[in-house]
């Protein structure tokens, strides 16, 4: 049997996260920034929220970076900033309810 301490393992877990993270250059995430808030008409995807109501818009990872989650339009969505941080929270909390 091998014995691993906490440092191994943490030292493991962070090597496997970035494995998995997707570095983004500033240019390519504000070209698809643009483009996921334009197809989500500038509208947050949960509570209805909207640029013309005011409303702070970010871009979501529906699953995150840090769970392996990508920068493809198919994992992003726009959510007005009380939403976002209300999930940054518990992010599968909108799967389970």
């Amino acid at each position: 049997m091998i014995a691993l301490d906490e440092a191994s393992l943490i030292a493991g877990w962070f090597e496997l996260l970035k494995r998995h993270a997707r570095p983004r250059s500033d240019r390519g995430w504000a070209t698809l920034r643009a483009a996921i808030l334009r197809r989500d008409a500038y509208t947050c995807q949960l509570c209805g929220q909207s640029r013309e109501t005011g409303a702070a818009l970010h871009v979501d990872h529906i699953l995150p970076v840090s769970l392996a989650g990508e920068n493809h339009p198919d994992n992003l969505r726009t959510l007005c900033h009380t939403c976002n941080l209300a999930r940054a929270s518990n992010p599968f909390r909108e799967f389970v309810e």
